[in-house]
This record gives C-alpha cells, structure tokens and sequence, in this order.
C-alpha cells in the first residue's frame, strides 16, 4: 500500500448564504486519523475558519480580491509578499491605525515606510 497511515476516506457537503442565494459544495479528504466523524467535522471547520479568517485580513487590507494581476509571475510574488507585509504591519507598534490604515500610510509617507522597515534588523 502506497500510504498505510490512511485511516479515513471521507467526504464533506455544505451550504451557506451569500447574497441570499445558497451555495452549496462538496469536497473529499483523506485523514490519518481514526474514522470519527465529530473530530473530522470539528478539524474541518477550524480550518475553514482560520483560512476564511485570513482571507477577510487580506482582502481588506490588500483589497486582494479586487487585484487586476494576472499576467506573469506577478500572482505568485504577490502571494509570497502580502503576508510578509501584513506580518510587519501587524508587529508596528510606531503606527496607530488599522492594518489597512497603515497600510495605506506606508504607501503615501516615505518616511513612515520606512520607520517602519527600519524596525527590523537586517539578517
């Protein structure tokens, strides 16, 4: 057997309300865990918080789904950068505002990105 840890096969269906039109999806995964299905629910949802979690951070700070980059490698580099920024938007202190609001002040004072660049320690 390619995978002898596999101990569940499983399939999961849900719905949600958005705009007033349900969406209903499906979608399959494989577990090395015993075939319990109140640990795969409670697993399952906890991811979907968490990526859902982030998603709302990045799509409010970055405006990430209204981005027009589709050309190149430009989705990729994106993708590798916006956590690094958000990170170090997160852990400054210097500047009292939101994350998109700091976002956004980096972006119009040279001086404030780089405070805020200077704030960590070249490796």
């Amino acid at each position: 057997m390619r995978w002898p840890c596999i101990q569940t096969l499983g399939a999961i269906y849900w719905t949600r309300d958005v705009d007033g039109k349900q969406i209903e999806r499906e979608g399959c995964f494989i577990s090395s865990l015993s075939a319990k299905v109140r640990n795969h629910r409670d697993l399952l949802r906890s991811h979907w918080s968490i990526e859902n979690c982030q998603h709302h951070i990045f799509d409010v700070t970055f405006t990430e789904d209204s981005s027009r980059v589709r050309k190149g490698t430009g989705s990729e580099i994106l993708s590798v950068f916006r956590p690094l920024a958000l990170t170090s938007l997160q852990q400054d202190t210097s500047i009292k505002r939101s994350l998109r609001g700091k976002r956004k002040i980096c972006g119009w004072d040279e001086a404030a990105f780089e405070r805020l660049l200077a704030r960590f320690p070249e490796t």
